[in-house]
Order: structure tokens, then C-alpha cells, then sequence
């Protein structure tokens, strides 16, 4: 729970203030080696939920209910923020699922995300700077107790090896 409480401080760190509680169901929905590539939060069909983007699925998980819906990675078509909508749009061959009121920046970051995961976009190269800030922040989330020094090690050989 540690590491998914980690992963999501570092990806949307917001979420982990006001929902925790969904958060702390994670376990119980996510197999035990996936890891996530990305969360946000929006409305789909009149339910608020996070949308969660793992290695392996894309999950929508209702806010506060019992609510689940789950589309493996392969079945994807395409996915994209339409910005003059503000809908992150997921197509696969048989349907479409829209996630509206999300925040525009972070519902980019989102798709762009995903679509570098399923390469279909290229991913951007880290500049040095922000290494060094993400650097920073790794050392942040140790001091406080989000990271095991263990953790901490593991994610700053990975940066360093970006150098």
C-alpha cells in the first residue's frame, strides 16, 4: 500500500487529501505486480470515479460507491484530451468512454501518458533540470515518510541513469 500511496503522490498528489478512502480500496482492485502509470479524477456517466491507468488496464473506479469498470490496455484504439470539450476520450473497438470535469492539465498529462505507455507517442526527454527537481522531490517524499530509504534508492538510480 506504501508504494501505491508513493506512485500516487508522484503522479497526482492532490488526490490523496480528499480521496483516501478510495484510494486505501486500491489493493483489493489493483494485481499485485501492476503499477500505475497514471490517475486522475472526472465524472463518467453521472458518477464521479478515478480513472486509473496501469501497466496492464485502464480502471474506473467510483468515488465513495461500489462502482468498478475495467478495459485491458490491448484493447485500446486510441485515447486523447479533446480540450475544447475537456473530455478525456478512451475509444476501444466496441465502445467509447468519456471522462468530463477532470483538470485540463492533469487529463493531458494523462493521455500523454498512456499513449507513451502503449507507444504511440514518443516520449519526451528529460532535460538535466528536471532530473535534478525530481530528484528533489523523491528526497522530499523520503523525509516525510512516503518512501522507504529503499524506495528512495530504487527511483534515484533510475533518474540518475537518465543523465
Amino acid at each position: 500500500m506504501q508504494n501505491l500511496k508513493y506512485q500516487i503522490k508522484y503522479i497526482n498528489p492532490g488526490l490523496l487529501s480528499w480521496a483516501s478512502e478510495d484510494i486505501e480500496q486500491l489493493p483489493d482492485i489493483l494485481m499485485e505486480d501492476e503499477k500505475i502509470i497514471h490517475i486522475i479524477d472526472g465524472v463518467y456517466e453521472d458518477t464521479a470515479v478515478l480513472l486509473f491507468s496501469t501497466d496492464q488496464r485502464m480502471i474506473f473506479k467510483g468515488q465513495g460507491i461500489d462502482f468498478v469498470d475495467v478495459i485491458p490496455l490491448e484493447r485500446i484504439v486510441s485515447i486523447q484530451y479533446m480540450s475544447s470539450a475537456g473530455i478525456v476520450e478512451v475509444e476501444t473497438e466496441e465502445k467509447i468512454f468519456k471522462l468530463n470535469k477532470s483538470d485540463a492539465n492533469l487529463a493531458q498529462q494523462f493521455c500523454k501518458a498512456v499513449n507513451v505507455f502503449l507507444k504511440k507517442e514518443e516520449a519526451d526527454e528529460l532535460s538535466k533540470d528536471s532530473i535534478f527537481e525530481l530528484l528533489e522531490r523523491l528526497g522530499k517524499l523520503k523525509e516525510s515518510g512516503i518512501l522507504t530509504p529503499e524506495e528512495f534508492t530504487e527511483q534515484k538510480l533510475k533518474l540518475l541513469d537518465k543523465l
